[in-house]
């Protein structure tokens, strides 16, 4: 029968270090205490000779911090949160934070769910990705971040909230804004848009400033050539192939992510389209895989490693000290590839 090996606690590493227990707590939990270099020494040392390893829980009582940021994306299978999360990990393990991450996979319930859970857990801070336009889903949502707040936990989203809280982004209108002008400059004027899914603001903003450029630039907005992609290559895959066969014509095709854009290249190719002799095509984001299709495609860049670590050293200036909602509105670019090209009068 195996006995269990007894737990190392605190004591025994004081003992080994001949120190009191005080001492060895204050060396241990990295806390703002002078201890004399030789005996911080004599505390680790006796720490890592026992495999000593410190109660988070205990740290917590103590300090009344977990040391953790709550993480809640709409998917973390997508490579533009994938990139993000890089970001907010190289900044939080520099801050001595650890993130703690969940997806919902866009059920608003689960968002609920998770919001809850980490009540309960107390974190410093929350981290939410996106933002759900469901009115009555933000009135429970408002209620949770409410009594987030009350006990001293900040929230912050990624994306264009529509509660009161703090803000670290890229402008979704602007994205699709800056890529229609770019296509409409080439001397495009019907222009199929993919939309992600319904009902998330993101979807909203960026279907704004497709539609918004369109009007600015006297071209009537067709119906016909909006269609949803879900945020998924598959979906737009599907949808793009709905719209070729539609017999609606279509000269360039600008998708609201990457994701979708890829999709739509695979069925444009398929139809025996050339891009972009015959169609354009473009998308937003900058993911990786982008550069590297054939050909590649023309997007807009949102810095997502630079908007992880943004969020993280936003919300950890939140947990030392409270603040007014801010918006803080990064910068985003351009990028032209192979994708795209002047305008050209396609025959079907």
């Amino acid at each position: 029968m195996k006995h269990k090996k007894k737990n190392i606690s605190l004591a025994d590493v004081a003992k080994l270090a001949n120190v009191s227990i005080t001492t060895a707590s204050r060396v241990l939990s990295d806390a703002d205490y002078p201890v004399a270099a030789r005996t911080r020494e004599k505390v680790q040392g006796a720490a890592e000779k026992l495999n000593y390893v410190t109660s988070g829980i205990g740290r917590a009582l103590a300090t009344q911090s977990t040391r953790t940021i709550g993480v809640i994306l709409s998917d973390i299978s997508e490579p533009f949160f994938a990139e993000i999360m890089r970001g907010a990990e190289e900044v939080s393990q520099k801050s001595g934070f650890v993130i703690t991450l969940l997806s919902h996979a866009r059920d608003i319930d689960r968002e609920l769910q998770y919001f809850r859970f980490l009540r309960g857990f107390k974190p410093d801070g929350i981290i939410v990705g996106s933002c759900s336009s469901n009115r009555q889903h933000m009135q429970r949502l408002f209620n949770e971040i409410t009594q987030l707040s009350d006990m001293g936990i900040p929230t912050l989203c990624l994306q264009r909230h529509l509660l009161p809280i703090h803000m670290v982004r890229v402008d979704s209108v602007e994205l699709s804004q800056i890529i229609a002008e770019y296509l409409i400059k080439l001397g495009h004027r019907e222009i199929a848009f993919i939309t992600g899914e319904p009902k998330w603001l993101p979807t909203e903003d960026r279907l704004i400033g497709y539609e918004t450029t369109l009007k600015s630039n006297g071209i009537a907005v067709d119906p016909r050539l909006i269609v949803c992609g879900n945020w998924s290559a598959y979906d737009s895959y599907d949808a793009v192939k709905k719209l070729i066969n539609s017999r609606v014509r279509f000269s360039a095709v600008l998708a609201s992510n990457d994701m979708m854009a890829i999709g739509a290249l695979k069925a444009l190719l398929e139809a025996g389209l050339r891009v972009p002799d015959d169609v354009s095509l473009a998308g937003i984001s900058n993911i990786p895989n982008t550069e590297f299709c054939h050909p590649s495609i023309t997007t807009v860049s949102i810095p997502m490693r630079r908007l992880g670590g943004a969020a993280v050293e936003r919300i950890i200036g939140l947990i030392k000290s409270d603040a007014e909602p801010s918006d803080i509105i990064l910068p985003c670019e351009l990028i032209i590839r192979q994708s795209t090209g002047p305008y050209k009068k396609w025959h079907r």
